[in-house]
């Protein structure tokens, strides 16, 4: 539907968003990750997928996919990322009703 005068509206805001930490995608380790992601991007309506990961890896299968990426959580001192920084992060990047992990 085209409105007279302007651009259709935007899409809605997806109603949920699914965020995960994955580890690098390597073997059967990643392909159940992949499967996973495949797996979420099948749900109607689509929900916003955010990945949270520096690691190359996951940033290609994001890529790959055309999922977010949220590279910039913190850490503790073993690398392990800390969850209230990926839901602080994700909260922030989605406008999704609902946020799920």
């Amino acid at each position: 539907l085209v409105s007279a005068g302007g651009p259709p509206p935007p899409p809605p805001a997806p109603r949920l968003a699914i965020v995960a930490a994955p580890k690098s995608f390597v073997g059967a380790v990643g392909e159940a990750q992949r499967n996973a992601i495949r797996s979420w991007l099948r749900l109607v309506p689509r929900p916003h997928v955010l990945l949270a990961s520096r690691d190359p890896s996951v940033l290609a299968v994001a890529q790959e996919y055309n999922v977010d990426v949220i590279p910039d959580v913190e850490t503790n001192t073993q690398g392990t990322p800390l969850l209230n920084s990926i839901f602080d992060l994700a909260e922030k990047r989605t406008n999704a009703e609902r946020l799920a992990a």
